[in-house]
């Protein structure tokens, strides 16, 4: 089960829409009629291994996000306009990437792609985009994951898509620029001045 689920919202009856994936579409559809709700409305897939990427890599996308927040609260370029270039650009970079990682194109589309990649990189309960405002202010990844009360996946998760792209001899400039800012390199503004001109 995945897909745009922010918790406070789906708990106090917000409706929301959510996928289930398993490789045997039977049983997805199954699950998804059973669990179902006036304000749950589930979608069957029968690509778990493409909702686990896109799981994953979306909050890539929300740590790039959220730099734009941060930069945003010290006053510099930061705005939605730059979020949406890089949302874009993040969400490019993953519908190349994670069919060649497994991932079957159509999920790019659905609950568990687009649908949970832009709540991840808008809401304000979104962890990964919490973590990239705190990066976009100026703090270094030490700092900005010593303020946090919850784990932000995406510095894990951004490591994992480089060395899984680097073994595979895949280009992944997106995600190559978000981890030469966590390995402290480049600061906030360089990073997104980066995801923006691959756009």
């Amino acid at each position: 089960l995945t897909g745009p689920t922010i918790a406070p919202e789906a708990a106090g009856g917000v409706m929301t829409t959510a996928l289930v994936a398993s490789e045997d579409i039977s049983i997805a559809k199954r699950l998804a009629d059973t669990l179902s709700t006036p304000t749950l409305l589930l979608h069957a897939a029968s690509d778990p291994e493409g909702a686990e990427l896109w799981g994953a890599f979306k909050n890539v996308v929300a740590l790039a996000c959220g730099l734009v927040d941060g930069l945003k609260t010290i006053g510099t370029l930061g705005g939605d306009n730059l979020k949406a270039a890089i949302f874009s650009a993040g969400f490019k970079e993953g519908c190349i990437l994670l069919p060649l990682l497994g991932a079957r194109a159509e999920v790019a589309f659905g609950p568990a792609g687009l649908g949970d990649l832009y709540v991840t990189s808008t809401s304000p309960f979104g962890r990964n985009r919490t973590m990239g405002e705190k990066l976009g202010t100026g703090k270094n990844l030490e700092e900005a994951l010593e303020e946090m009360t919850m784990v932000a996946e995406g510095v894990r998760a951004a490591r994992m898509f480089r060395d899984r792209a680097i073994d595979q001899g895949i280009d992944i400039p997106f995600t190559k620029a978000l981890n030469t800012l966590l390995d402290g390199d480049i600061g906030a503004e360089e990073c997104c001045r980066r995801m923006v001109l691959l756009g």
